[in-house]
């Protein structure tokens, strides 16, 4: 069978003239980038991909599909930070350079093989190719250094063409996943999603490798931390952040909520979070943690690395018990959807695949019955760094897959690490924790109630200086 979106009067519709496993390429008229403002970053029109082909109980299901890329920013003046000016004159940076189509993976969330996708691979699907370098939250209509970043107005625009085609109107259910950047981008747009559909549309979202939190860069370091990175790009591009989080978090800027671990309480539908407990990204690259030449681990980054895996595993403390999670114990960006898989304690062996199914379907999961998939092995090796026998493509984690010390980059107390973490911790900057704490604070999260009022300790990391904010704000979580 062969399939493919194309335009028909002005719409767009499925037929036969592309493999099913390939998606068509719809770019915004002039009129609609007036109109949405969706530019990539040389002001070329930007668009999407799709596949309205949806069978039997996917017939009336979606998946939108954020595309992956880091970030850059237009002039910049941070040696650590990538101008998008090399993006232009690639397809990172203008649809000049997209083809008529693209084809799916064969393994993947948004994949159209039944064998590697069982429980998806017959809905429709959008896919988003990633020209704006901006974690798909700008908003720029203006040019910066002769640059667009306008990320979140093609979602927007996007949104909006398939609800004048009548497709939104007909999706009972709506999925908005990504990897990296686009695991950023699903989470941050969410709420914008949630509130443009019908409410009696099933909306979730799945952020892959998306999870960021603000710690403090690796000493020494002189990497933009992420919390200045957000202001940045929040100023540069006008970025779209979720307003509830906003209005809970004041006094706090408004750029925090670009952040995952802050603006979950408000993203208010159901999420499924998939995130290395060392993600490489982070530790090496955003947070500055050195490499040898031949970029290997030096063991005098282990105890900053192992305290990380401590700060990411109590992130996850405050996520919603019906709010699924797979978080591999790997030193790696990006979550294997088939080949990693997580142990659990009745024996059970579980990958990405089956807990985002079993989660979405709410069917049994013998392993992880709640669908919080933290890998057990870091607890029962205390925190040994990639102690999953199953991480494929990281990095090698000798020496620090052994157990060394941790030592913590501010003076707050294991003690009231875990009192943060049992009110409801959202970020934490950095806190040194026993394995036996974290281990009992996982198996004793059990959500919240409906309407709950909570601790938040938010971590704000700007030029090497903490500020620990605790403030008491009452948020709905959707579980």
């Amino acid at each position: 069978m062969t399939t493919v979106v194309v335009e028909v009067d002005g719409g767009l519709t499925c037929n036969s003239t592309l493999p099913a496993s390939r998606l068509g390429r719809h770019l915004f008229s002039p009129l609609e980038v007036a109109e949405y403002g969706a530019r990539c970053l040389d002001g070329s029109p930007g668009g999407f991909y799709y596949n309205l082909c949806g069978t039997g109980s996917g017939q009336n299901k979606l998946i939108i599909w954020l595309q992956g890329g880091g970030y850059c920013m237009a002039n910049s003046t941070k040696p650590d930070i990538e101008d998008c000016s090399r993006r232009v004159g690639t397809a990172q940076g203008s649809s000049n350079y997209w083809g008529a189509s693209v084809s799916t993976p064969s393994a993947a969330l948004w994949s159209r093989t039944q064998a590697g996708n069982p429980d998806f691979y017959n809905w429709n699907v959008v896919q988003i190719l990633y020209c704006s370098g901006d974690l798909y939250a700008g908003r720029a209509n203006t040019t910066r250094g002769g640059l667009y970043q306008a990320g979140h107005n093609i979602l927007a625009g996007m949104l909006a063409t398939l609800k004048k085609d009548g497709v939104l109107d007909r999706m009972t259910d709506i999925i908005l996943g990504g990897g990296s950047a686009g695991g950023f981008g699903s989470h941050i747009n969410i709420d914008y999603l949630r509130r443009f559909v019908s409410s009696s549309t099933r909306v979730s979202v799945v952020p892959v490798s998306g999870w960021f939190v603000a710690i403090d860069v690796y000493p020494g370091s002189q990497v933009t931390p992420i919390a200045e990175v957000g202001r940045i790009m929040y100023e540069a591009s006008s970025s779209y952040v979720n307003q509830d989080c906003v209005a809970a978090i004041a006094p706090l800027p408004p750029y925090m909520c670009l952040l995952a671990n802050t603006s979950y309480p408000y993203w208010g539908v159901p999420s499924f979070i998939a995130e290395n407990l060392y993600d490489t990204n982070q530790i090496f690259g955003q947070d500055g943690t050195p490499l040898t030449p031949d970029r290997k681990l030096i063991p005098t980054t282990c105890p900053y690395i192992h305290n990380f895996g401590d700060i990411i595993a109590q992130s996850f403390t405050n996520v919603a018990n019906r709010s699924g999670l797979f978080v591999p114990s790997c030193l790696d960006h990006g979550v294997d959807y088939v080949n990693v898989r997580i142990a659990g304690p009745n024996g059970n062996n579980v990958n990405f695949q089956q807990m985002v199914g079993d989660w979405y379907y709410s069917r049994p999961n013998a392993g992880f019955p709640t669908y919080r998939a933290l890998d057990p092995c870091y607890y029962s090796t205390s925190g040994a760094v990639q102690c999953n026998p199953t991480c494929v493509g990281g990095a090698d984690a000798a020496p620090c897959n052994t157990v060394t010390s941790t030592t913590s980059t501010t003076s707050t107390s294991a003690t009231s690490a875990a009192a943060l973490t049992t009110s409801g911790m959202t970020s934490i900057s950095s806190a040194t924790s026993s394995s036996s704490s974290l281990s009992s604070l996982s198996s004793s999260s059990t959500g919240l109630s409906p309407t709950t009022t909570t601790s938040m300790a938010l971590s704000l990391t700007l030029g090497g200086n903490v500020m620990l904010v605790i403030l008491a704000i009452p948020f709905l979580l959707f579980i």
